[in-house]
């Protein structure tokens, strides 16, 4: 067994599990709870004057202040104390030293650096080193999900001058770093049949405007002066996807789209060729739809990981209310071609209720396709969280190989 207190701090984190939940308490409402009592009890055998303050549902940011002579300034070393899932893992709590390096789960994001924190303030003690400020060394919760508890610590944290964040860097100095603001843009419009564009709002027109805008502002941020160390700032659309589930339920339910005039085509043999025609534009309208959600997931995964997944569903949740209107107007406008035959209406009604029957096909179907749409990326985040927490490897869907 090492004897290095550093080593031996670092192997101890490493044992102690700390996955976020990413909001999810039924799986662990506390994840970093044994992990703060470890580093708690670690400032207070070094003689720290230490505190804490609980953020939400018992998830604590944990301090402890080495206190200076007084006139210098107070420098804080923090770092978080969650990790990021296990998946693929073998034993990721089992340390493992190889070839000068320690493998496990937090190794380097970021035990290590905590445990050298607590190294810092170990060998200032040794070699009875006199600070002029104070010494903050810090434990936070939620860096990798809302960073809820990097927001609590400016409010109700100590007051500090200077920070050092041992993030790893390869071991180069990185005194700044970009940040980053994600933004949803909700483009509202007004529903009408495609054959009277007039009397609605095209809400994708809208949002393609938008868009040639964006990309023109993201030209113009390559143009501007560059910082020496972090470049030209960036601006990115990352994913756009409920004007097109829309306009593909449009075009294979809306009337006179080719595939409604084949089926047209097709029923002047017979009920049997009318069904199979339905069946088939049925299957070929599914294939666009599963090839735009596999680039949502994609697009969306790639940004932000299984977080990106979960903000893409969260998105399209957003919109419940709007579809749950659209869908609850399909059915009247469906049937509306049915009741004026049962009511034995004038044939002119007849006619003008056909478009209606295509509206309420329309718009039933576009409440289904965000509905399964929405609870295809929702479940996948789920289950991508269960997995991830509770560290079951005997079947893996996020491997392509059966």
């Amino acid at each position: 067994m090492n004897s290095d207190p550093l080593i031996l701090d670092l192997i101890n984190m490493i044992s102690i599990p700390s996955i976020n939940n990413f909001g999810s308490n039924d799986i662990n409402q506390n994840p970093e709870n044994e992990m703060a009592n470890y580093f708690e009890r670690q400032l207070k055998n070094l003689g720290l004057e230490v505190e804490s303050c609980e953020v939400a549902n018992g998830r604590r940011n944990v301090w402890g202040r080495l206190k200076g002579t007084g006139g210098g300034p107070t420098i804080m070393l923090a770092g978080h104390m969650d990790t990021v899932g296990v998946d693929g893992y073998d034993n990721p709590f089992v340390p493992k030293i190889e070839n000068g390096k320690i493998f496990g789960r937090g190794s380097c994001d970021m035990k290590a650096g905590l445990s050298a924190y607590l190294d810092v303030v170990r060998k200032i003690k040794e070699e009875d080193i006199s600070l002029s400020g104070d010494l903050i060394i810090a434990g936070v919760i939620d860096e990798e999900h809302r960073m809820i508890g990097s927001i609590d610590f400016g409010t109700n944290g100590p007051s500090i001058d200077y920070a050092i964040i041992a993030e790893p860097t390869n071991l180069d100095l990185c005194p700044v770093h970009k940040g980053q603001v994600l933004l949803s843009i909700e483009i509202l419009g007004k529903a009408a049949h495609s054959s009277m564009p007039e009397n609605g709002i095209n809400a994708i027109n809208h949002m393609s405007v938008l868009l040639q805008k964006l990309q023109e502002y993201s030209i113009s941020l390559s143009n501007r002066n560059t910082d020496k160390l972090l470049g030209n700032p960036s601006f990115n659309v990352g994913l756009i996807v409920g004007g097109v589930i829309s306009s593909v339920t449009e075009y294979y339910t809306g009337l006179g789209k080719k595939p409604i005039l084949n089926i047209v085509e097709k029923s002047a043999t017979g009920a049997g060729t009318n069904i199979i025609a339905g069946l088939a534009t049925g299957m070929i309208s599914t294939f666009p739809t599963v090839i735009l959600f596999a680039m949502a997931i994609w697009s969306s995964y790639a940004f932000a990981g299984f977080y990106g997944v979960a903000m893409a569903a969260s998105a399209m949740m957003a919109t419940t209310a709007m579809q749950l209107a659209i869908d609850a107007f399909g059915p009247i406008a469906d049937n509306a071609g049915g009741i004026a035959e049962m009511s034995e209406q004038d044939p002119i009604v007849r006619e003008r209720t056909d478009i209606l029957d295509s509206v309420g096909n329309t718009t039933a179907a576009t409440g289904k396709g965000f509905a399964i749409a929405s609870a295809a990326l929702t479940s996948l985040a789920l289950f991508a969280a269960y997995v991830t927490f509770t560290g079951i490897d005997g079947i893996n869907i996020f491997k392509a190989p059966v």
